[in-house]
């Protein structure tokens, strides 16, 4: 059942957390879990390393559980704040008729889905412009060779 906080836009993103690489399946579930914690929903409750990974345990005190969340390798420190303000942005019905940041979006698809590409080139500007706007990639096509 989809999530009524949430606009249709992104429960699509939601939805399709299960068909994604797991390296934006990462960074998606860190940026909506960082996006809870600014809300209030959630807690974090300590930080810790893990095989050499970073990991957040946070605490959900409505479902009384606890779970871990890794974060991204692909994130930045200093770009953090930056995508996790815009995905708040983009859980919120105020993104309706938006694009994405074109950060964020490079981030989570550019190397699964932008780089292989066949319309990966600066002419095709408008065709990533709709995926930009979709807010993942709905023009794919895989190019011979990539």
């Amino acid at each position: 059942m989809p999530n009524p906080t949430l606009n249709r836009r992104y429960q699509h993103l939601i939805d399709q957390l299960d068909n994604v690489p797991s390296t934006t399946r990462e960074m998606f579930l860190y940026l909506f879990a960082m996006v809870a914690v600014g809300q209030g929903i959630i807690d974090v409750i300590r930080v810790q390393e893990d095989r050499g990974r970073r990991v957040v345990v946070m605490h959900d005190p409505e479902k009384k559980q606890e779970f871990r969340v890794f974060y991204p390798d692909e994130l930045e420190p200093e770009y953090a704040d930056i995508a996790i303000a815009e995905m708040e942005r983009l859980l919120s019905d105020d993104s309706v008729g938006t694009s994405m940041d074109a950060t964020l979006f490079q981030k989570l698809y550019s190397i699964n889905s932008c780089h292989r590409c066949s319309y990966h080139e600066q002419k095709y500007w408008q065709i990533c412009g709709e995926c930009h706007f979709a807010g993942h990639p709905v023009n794919y096509h895989r190019s011979a060779g990539r």
